[in-house]
This record gives C-alpha cells, sequence and structure tokens, in this order.
C-alpha cells in the first residue's frame, strides 16, 4: 500500500474469450462440465487443480477432439489445462467436457483426440474499454477491498471473457487479469 496517494481502480475489458470461470480464494472447483460445446473450435477453461487432456470425459462418451490449444504470443499444444487459463478446442458434435480432479471417470468416457494439423481461429483484436470504475477517490492507509459483480458503469452485466484490472497508487501502476464466466 502507498501511503498518502490516490488509489484508481479501473477495469479495462479485453474480450477475448467467451468463457465462464470464478474460483474463490476460499475454495476450489473439484469438476466442470461446458454445457454448452458446440460443432466447431470452443474455448474452455479448466478446474482449480491441473487436469490431463488424456483424462478428460465426455458426453456422448468418446467425443472426438482436436488436440487442446492454449496462446501466449501464439498457439501451442498442451497435454494439461492449468487452472485460470483458457484453451481452445475442436469438437466434432454438440456435447459437454467433464473436467474433474477425481481422476475415477471411466475411460470409456473419455475423449478421442485425433491430429489433424488444424489450428485455432486467430486471436480477436484486442478491444481496450474502460468498463467499471470500482473506485476513484483519494484513500487514507489501511486495507481496502472492491467487489466487481460483472457489470459495466451504466449497471449492466457483461459478457464472459477476460478483463484487465488496474489498480492505481501515485506513480504505481499494476495491470492484471482476470477471466469471467458466466
Amino acid at each position: 500500500m502507498h501511503s498518502g496517494k490516490n488509489i484508481t481502480f479501473q477495469y479495462y475489458a479485453f474480450v477475448l474469450l467467451l468463457l465462464f470461470y470464478f474460483v474463490s480464494a476460499h475454495s476450489q472447483i473439484d469438476e466442470i462440465k461446458f454445457d454448452r460445446l458446440s460443432v466447431g473450435w470452443n474455448l474452455v477453461g479448466s478446474i482449480g487443480v491441473p487436469v490431463a487432456v488424456s483424462s478428460i470425459s465426455s458426453n456422448p462418451p468418446g467425443l472426438v477432439t482436436s488436440q487442446f490449444f492454449g496462446y501466449e504470443g501464439s498457439y501451442f499444444i498442451t497435454d494439461s489445462l492449468m487452472p485460470m487459463k483458457g484453451y481452445w478446442v475442436k469438437v466434432n458434435q454438440a456435447g459437454k467436457l467433464i473436467l474433474s480432479s477425481y481422476g475415477s471417470m471411466s475411460s470409456a468416457n473419455r475423449i478421442n483426440i485425433i491430429h489433424d494439423g488444424e489450428m485455432p481461429p486467430s486471436p480477436p483484436e484486442i478491444i481496450s474499454t474502460a468498463i467499471k470504475t470500482l473506485v476513484n477517490d483519494a484513500q487514507v492507509n489501511g486495507i481496502y477491498q472492491a467487489v466487481w459483480i460483472g457489470d459495466n458503469n451504466s449497471g449492466k452485466k457483461v459478457s464472459s471473457g477476460i478483463y484487465f484490472y488496474q489498480l492505481r497508487a501515485g506513480d504505481f501502476v499494476e495491470t492484471k487479469k482476470m477471466l469471467l464466466i458466466k
């Protein structure tokens, strides 16, 4: 905390992903089902622990998928889905992917990964727009908490995506990202 400085929270939206994922600081999600996968490319997240791609199951069982692709400046193929990250996967039919930390899913329900060489869609252009200002007042020394409920300055709910938030105190500026999944 920087003493005697103005602290400004501003949330900037860089809408990249259509995905809902929320992790509480006091809980861990052990299983998640992505219900609305459609034929073609889908963006999926993970649970509170790494999940091996080889352990992912599906409904219907044996859903045919591409490899899973992460993105860090360029696409890469991954064998594990890490917490708080998004991944592209292509499916051959509508269905559900089931990620679990239990490791006891039936092998008959596991996905069938094919290696066809196709890459995910090009990343969208980054849209930089201030969505919500939570605090824009001078603060005395102390510990503060600001909660964003997924709305904009007009009170309208925002879409799923990656949002960058920024903390400013005098010359100090720190930007971090969060993933909002509905």
